[in-house]
Protein backbone atom coordinates (compact mmCIF):
# COMPACT_ATOMS: atom_id res chain seq x y z
CA UNK A 1 0.00 0.00 0.00
CA UNK A 2 1.28 3.60 -1.18
CA UNK A 3 1.72 5.68 1.91
CA UNK A 4 -0.48 8.81 2.31
CA UNK A 5 2.59 11.01 3.27
CA UNK A 6 4.49 9.94 -0.27
CA UNK A 7 0.96 10.30 -2.21
CA UNK A 8 0.49 13.45 -1.02
CA UNK A 9 4.31 14.53 -2.01
CA UNK A 10 4.84 13.19 -5.47
CA UNK A 11 1.15 14.48 -6.42
CA UNK A 12 0.35 17.21 -4.88
CA UNK A 13 2.50 18.79 -2.48
CA UNK A 14 4.33 21.80 -3.73
CA UNK A 15 4.93 25.34 -1.75
CA UNK A 16 3.19 27.02 -4.55
CA UNK A 17 0.14 24.72 -4.80
CA UNK A 18 -3.35 24.86 -3.14
CA UNK A 19 -5.98 22.40 -2.89
CA UNK A 20 -9.36 23.74 -2.70
CA UNK A 21 -12.37 21.26 -2.58
CA UNK A 22 -10.28 18.42 -4.47
CA UNK A 23 -8.75 21.18 -7.18
CA UNK A 24 -4.82 21.03 -7.18
CA UNK A 25 -4.45 24.36 -8.85
CA UNK A 26 -0.46 25.93 -9.10
CA UNK A 27 0.39 29.33 -8.23
CA UNK A 28 -3.27 30.77 -7.76
CA UNK A 29 -5.67 31.07 -4.97
CA UNK A 30 -9.49 30.83 -5.27
CA UNK A 31 -12.48 30.92 -4.06
CA UNK A 32 -13.82 27.06 -4.23
CA UNK A 33 -17.44 28.21 -5.29
CA UNK A 34 -16.01 29.91 -8.54
CA UNK A 35 -12.49 27.87 -9.26
CA UNK A 36 -14.11 25.15 -11.00
CA UNK A 37 -16.68 24.57 -13.74
CA UNK A 38 -17.93 20.92 -13.38
CA UNK A 39 -19.94 20.88 -17.15
CA UNK A 40 -16.49 21.70 -18.55
CA UNK A 41 -17.49 25.83 -19.65
CA UNK A 42 -14.89 28.47 -18.61
CA UNK A 43 -14.92 29.69 -15.03
CA UNK A 44 -14.01 33.48 -13.49
CA UNK A 45 -11.05 32.91 -11.42
CA UNK A 46 -11.88 35.23 -8.11
CA UNK A 47 -8.23 35.37 -6.77
CA UNK A 48 -4.49 36.24 -7.42
CA UNK A 49 -3.16 35.06 -10.41
CA UNK A 50 0.72 34.85 -9.52
CA UNK A 51 2.55 32.83 -12.31
CA UNK A 52 2.50 34.23 -16.11
CA UNK A 53 2.01 30.44 -17.32
CA UNK A 54 -1.39 30.34 -15.38
CA UNK A 55 -2.75 33.49 -16.99
CA UNK A 56 -2.36 33.68 -20.62
CA UNK A 57 -4.56 31.87 -22.43
CA UNK A 58 -3.66 28.31 -23.72
CA UNK A 59 -4.61 28.64 -27.02
CA UNK A 60 -3.84 32.51 -28.49
CA UNK A 61 -1.13 32.81 -25.53
CA UNK A 62 -3.16 36.60 -24.67
CA UNK A 63 -3.88 37.48 -20.88
CA UNK A 64 -6.86 36.12 -19.46
CA UNK A 65 -8.16 35.66 -15.86
CA UNK A 66 -10.66 32.29 -17.10
CA UNK A 67 -10.08 28.86 -16.96
CA UNK A 68 -11.88 25.81 -18.42
CA UNK A 69 -11.64 22.14 -18.55
CA UNK A 70 -9.60 20.80 -21.19
CA UNK A 71 -10.57 17.37 -20.42
CA UNK A 72 -13.58 15.24 -22.81
CA UNK A 73 -14.60 14.27 -19.15
CA UNK A 74 -16.03 17.08 -16.81
CA UNK A 75 -15.81 15.40 -13.97
CA UNK A 76 -11.93 15.11 -14.26
CA UNK A 77 -10.95 17.88 -11.66
CA UNK A 78 -6.93 17.14 -12.13
CA UNK A 79 -4.53 20.21 -12.39
CA UNK A 80 -3.76 18.82 -15.79
CA UNK A 81 -7.22 19.30 -17.17
CA UNK A 82 -8.20 23.02 -15.59
CA UNK A 83 -6.05 25.27 -18.23
CA UNK A 84 -6.32 29.24 -18.48
CA UNK A 85 -8.69 30.50 -21.67
CA UNK A 86 -10.26 33.68 -22.83
CA UNK A 87 -13.73 33.33 -23.90
CA UNK A 88 -13.40 33.39 -27.41
CA UNK A 89 -11.22 30.92 -27.76
CA UNK A 90 -13.05 28.43 -25.91
CA UNK A 91 -16.20 29.62 -27.39
CA UNK A 92 -14.64 28.69 -30.64
CA UNK A 93 -13.32 24.85 -29.73
CA UNK A 94 -17.73 23.66 -29.07
CA UNK A 95 -18.09 21.11 -31.42
CA UNK A 96 -14.25 20.67 -32.32
CA UNK A 97 -13.45 16.92 -32.11
CA UNK A 98 -11.17 15.37 -28.74
CA UNK A 99 -8.10 13.65 -30.21
CA UNK A 100 -4.69 12.60 -28.65
CA UNK A 101 -1.25 12.92 -29.52
CA UNK A 102 1.40 10.48 -28.47
CA UNK A 103 5.40 11.84 -28.30
CA UNK A 104 8.30 9.42 -27.30
CA UNK A 105 11.26 10.37 -25.61
CA UNK A 106 14.75 8.47 -24.17
CA UNK A 107 16.83 8.83 -21.16
CA UNK A 108 19.66 6.98 -19.72
CA UNK A 109 19.42 6.82 -16.11
CA UNK A 110 21.21 4.45 -12.87
CA UNK A 111 19.46 3.61 -9.95
CA UNK A 112 19.09 0.69 -7.12
CA UNK A 113 16.20 -0.50 -5.28
CA UNK A 114 16.33 0.12 -1.24
CA UNK A 115 15.38 -3.38 1.00
CA UNK A 116 15.10 -5.74 -1.95
CA UNK A 117 16.27 -8.70 -2.17
CA UNK A 118 17.73 -9.72 -5.93
CA UNK A 119 19.72 -8.16 -8.56
CA UNK A 120 18.12 -5.02 -8.10
CA UNK A 121 19.42 -3.74 -5.07
CA UNK A 122 22.70 -3.05 -6.80
CA UNK A 123 23.59 -0.05 -8.89
CA UNK A 124 22.24 -0.78 -12.66
CA UNK A 125 21.19 1.14 -15.14
CA UNK A 126 18.42 1.11 -17.87
CA UNK A 127 17.65 3.06 -21.36
CA UNK A 128 14.19 4.04 -20.16
CA UNK A 129 11.63 4.84 -22.98
CA UNK A 130 8.74 7.44 -22.00
CA UNK A 131 5.35 7.77 -23.96
CA UNK A 132 3.67 10.81 -23.04
CA UNK A 133 -0.20 10.76 -24.46
CA UNK A 134 -1.81 14.17 -24.39
CA UNK A 135 -5.53 14.56 -25.47
CA UNK A 136 -7.41 17.91 -26.15
CA UNK A 137 -9.68 19.40 -28.59
CA UNK A 138 -8.63 20.14 -32.20
CA UNK A 139 -7.34 23.75 -31.85
CA UNK A 140 -6.14 24.67 -35.88
CA UNK A 141 -6.02 20.98 -36.35
CA UNK A 142 -3.43 20.51 -33.71
CA UNK A 143 -3.77 19.41 -30.05
CA UNK A 144 -0.70 20.01 -29.36
CA UNK A 145 2.51 21.23 -31.14
CA UNK A 146 5.14 18.64 -31.19
CA UNK A 147 8.11 20.69 -30.89
CA UNK A 148 6.24 22.86 -27.76
CA UNK A 149 5.69 19.24 -26.35
CA UNK A 150 9.16 17.80 -27.16
CA UNK A 151 10.22 21.26 -25.29
CA UNK A 152 8.26 20.98 -22.22
CA UNK A 153 9.11 17.25 -21.37
CA UNK A 154 12.47 17.55 -22.36
CA UNK A 155 12.73 20.52 -19.09
CA UNK A 156 12.03 17.41 -16.95
CA UNK A 157 13.81 14.60 -19.00
CA UNK A 158 17.32 16.74 -17.91
CA UNK A 159 16.76 16.15 -14.72
CA UNK A 160 16.86 12.30 -15.20
CA UNK A 161 19.14 12.07 -18.36
CA UNK A 162 22.32 10.74 -17.11
CA UNK A 163 21.54 10.92 -13.27
CA UNK A 164 21.61 8.37 -10.42
CA UNK A 165 17.43 8.48 -9.44
CA UNK A 166 18.62 7.52 -6.25
CA UNK A 167 20.11 11.19 -5.68
CA UNK A 168 17.17 12.84 -6.68
CA UNK A 169 14.31 13.64 -3.62
CA UNK A 170 12.21 11.45 -2.77
CA UNK A 171 14.23 8.21 -3.71
CA UNK A 172 17.42 9.65 -1.74
CA UNK A 173 18.71 7.64 1.12
CA UNK A 174 16.97 10.09 3.50
CA UNK A 175 13.36 8.98 2.27
CA UNK A 176 13.92 5.61 1.18
CA UNK A 177 11.57 5.45 -1.84
CA UNK A 178 12.26 2.83 -4.17
CA UNK A 179 12.84 4.19 -7.63
CA UNK A 180 11.06 2.07 -9.28
CA UNK A 181 9.38 2.56 -12.57
CA UNK A 182 5.68 3.02 -11.09
CA UNK A 183 6.81 5.85 -8.87
CA UNK A 184 9.26 7.23 -11.26
CA UNK A 185 5.82 7.61 -13.25
CA UNK A 186 4.31 9.48 -10.08
CA UNK A 187 7.35 11.58 -10.21
CA UNK A 188 7.54 12.67 -13.85
CA UNK A 189 3.62 13.22 -13.68
CA UNK A 190 4.09 15.72 -10.78
CA UNK A 191 6.99 17.37 -12.59
CA UNK A 192 4.85 17.73 -16.09
CA UNK A 193 1.69 18.91 -14.10
CA UNK A 194 2.43 20.95 -10.80
CA UNK A 195 5.12 23.23 -11.88
CA UNK A 196 7.08 24.25 -15.13
CA UNK A 197 6.14 23.27 -17.87
CA UNK A 198 2.29 22.46 -16.85
CA UNK A 199 1.37 20.37 -19.43
CA UNK A 200 -2.05 20.33 -19.93
CA UNK A 201 -4.40 17.64 -21.17
CA UNK A 202 -2.04 14.89 -19.91
CA UNK A 203 -3.81 11.45 -20.34
CA UNK A 204 -1.82 9.04 -20.15
CA UNK A 205 2.60 8.09 -19.06
CA UNK A 206 4.09 5.08 -20.36
CA UNK A 207 7.35 4.15 -19.32
CA UNK A 208 9.50 1.21 -20.42
CA UNK A 209 12.39 0.17 -17.95
CA UNK A 210 13.40 -2.62 -20.52
CA UNK A 211 12.04 -3.20 -24.25
CA UNK A 212 9.32 -5.54 -22.57
CA UNK A 213 8.66 -4.23 -18.95
CA UNK A 214 6.39 -1.20 -19.06
CA UNK A 215 4.48 0.61 -16.16
CA UNK A 216 1.60 2.87 -16.93
CA UNK A 217 0.27 5.43 -15.49
CA UNK A 218 -3.97 7.31 -16.30
CA UNK A 219 -5.30 10.17 -15.27
CA UNK A 220 -7.87 8.16 -13.94
CA UNK A 221 -5.36 6.54 -11.86
CA UNK A 222 -4.50 9.70 -10.24
CA UNK A 223 -7.80 10.98 -10.05
CA UNK A 224 -7.91 7.67 -7.88
CA UNK A 225 -4.57 8.00 -5.55
CA UNK A 226 -6.25 11.57 -4.65
CA UNK A 227 -9.65 10.09 -3.91
CA UNK A 228 -8.31 7.06 -1.65
CA UNK A 229 -5.33 8.55 -0.06
CA UNK A 230 -5.28 12.46 0.12
CA UNK A 231 -9.39 13.26 0.60
CA UNK A 232 -10.69 13.72 3.73
CA UNK A 233 -12.43 10.10 3.54
CA UNK A 234 -8.93 9.08 2.66
CA UNK A 235 -7.38 10.10 5.40
CA UNK A 236 -7.12 6.60 7.19
CA UNK A 237 -4.13 5.58 4.70
CA UNK A 238 -0.74 4.69 6.10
Amino acid sequence: MISKNFAKYLVFDTPDCKTIQGISVVGVTLDPKTAFDPHGIFQNIQGEISTQSLHRCLLCDEPTEWVYNVCSDPSNFLITNIAPGCPTCVVELVGSPYMRVIKEFSFDSAHWLYDYDGPCQNLHGHTYKLFVHVERQLNDGMVTDFSTLKRDVNIVISELDHHAINDIEPFTEVLRVRPTAENMLLWIWRSLTQHEPFIKGLKQLDLYETPTSCARLRDIDVQYLYLNYLSPKGDNHG
